[in-house]
């Protein structure tokens, strides 16, 4: 055929490269289980609201099958690649669906049985504001994303703001199981901070810290400044009550407290300071059905009050923190915050406990970080 001639058939286009006419090849035209072996490319030029450059049905109701079963053995290779080129809309490098009601969308298997770093299912962003994985669950009372077993769900943006996981109903559940381990584990490395949470938080058992302060934005300059206060420490679980009195013609008043006051509260503690005057002031009777009477030497005195209490509700009863502890023998050695005392990272308390899963740890942030870096560099060529 010469150069420039019709294709005819079930070939279009002109040759010397005509390509496939489209609905050329249809289920007739294959044999079973036929194999077709290439190293070219499939086109489809189809266009709509729905088209396909290939289709692939695996129509059996039993057993194992494939719509598309792919393999590249190659080093480097990806079994299957999935782009979508378009600038714009709601594009998808890969969409998967299962109409099941025990199915699943999407399923990885890394099959290294040994401790290569591998991963079940993985994804990586370039944009500012991408996200790596996506998970919504547009039914009530499931998850958008769930992981089981020691690393649930592991996130890392090396160089991006936030590492993000997010549902519709619950942002984030994470159940620790494995002994001495976590059930959400953050660290803040060269980011502003370990984790931000936007808006109201609840916990339900103990929150230790190395400090608490209250920041806001500054009440003489809120455009441009900021405000921090310290939280009030103490060992004991302690509750404050305060006010101001001014004592009647007899230099009495009596202070009324709230009514759960004596179930809360025990071991009562008083400070009264004279606002004004030179006077005096004592507590002449003390608290009993949540109120106490102030006393002073001349009427009608003001004085501030202040009273403390110390928790004796039944789960600070269970729960009273212990001020002072001996580390285990693991942590012996190792530090809450090393850095203050001049001494590196690998000191930190979770090396003591568990030391090889830090260093697994580190290894795989490392390695995670020259992947990115290495995957920016071949985007950008």
């Amino acid at each position: 055929m010469q150069a420039g001639g019709a294709a005819g058939g079930d070939l279009a286009g002109d040759y010397p490269n005509p390509i496939i006419k489209d609905g050329a090849i249809t289920t007739s035209k294959l044999a079973d289980n036929v194999s077709i072996n290439t190293a070219g490319t499939i086109a489809a030029t189809t266009s709509g609201l729905f088209s396909n450059a290939v289709s692939g049905t695996a129509s059996s109701t039993n057993g194992f099958g494939y719509g598309g079963n792919f393999l590249s053995a190659a080093s480097s290779g990806r079994g299957v690649f999935g782009r979508a080129s378009s600038l714009t809309g709601t594009t998808y490098g890969g969409y998967f669906i299962s109409n099941s009601a025990s199915g699943i969308g999407v399923y990885g298997i890394a099959t290294d049985n040994n401790f290569g770093n591998t991963y079940g299912v993985r994804g990586l962003v370039n944009s500012n504001n991408g996200i790596a994985v996506y998970g919504k669950n547009e039914g009530s009372g499931n998850y958008g994303m769930l992981g089981a077993f020691q690393a649930a769900v592991w996130g890392f943006n090396p160089n991006g703001n936030n590492a993000r996981i997010a549902t519709q109903f619950d942002a984030f559940i994470a159940n620790g199981n494995v002994n001495n381990g976590y059930s959400i584990y953050a660290i803040q490395g060269n980011a502003l901070r370990a984790a931000q949470i936007q808006g109201n938080m609840t916990v339900t058992g103990t929150l230790s810290k190395g400090g608490g302060s209250f920041e806001i934005d500054h009440p003489l300059d809120p455009s441009n400044r900021i405000l921090r206060h310290s939280f009030v420490e103490s060992p004991d679980m302690m509750n404050v009550y305060n006010g101001n009195v001014t004592t009647d013609d007899k230099g009495r008043a009596t202070i009324v407290l709230p009514h759960y006051f004596e179930v809360l509260n025990r071991d009562f503690r008083y400070q009264l300071t004279v606002v004004g005057q030179f006077a005096q002031a004592i507590i002449s009777r003390e608290i009993e059905n949540n109120s106490f009477e102030i006393s002073t030497d001349k009427p009608n005195v003001k004085v501030s009050w202040q009273v403390t209490g110390i928790r004796q509700d039944r789960w600070a009863e269970v729960n009273r923190i212990v001020v002072e502890e001996d580390k285990s023998e693991m942590e012996k050695g190792f530090y809450i915050h090393p850095e203050v005392f001049g001494l590196p990272e690998n000191q930190q308390m979770e090396w003591g406990r568990r030391g090889e899963y830090m260093q697994h740890l580190q290894d795989e942030m490392n390695r995670m970080m020259e992947l990115s870096k290495k995957m920016r560099e071949e985007g950008e060529d």
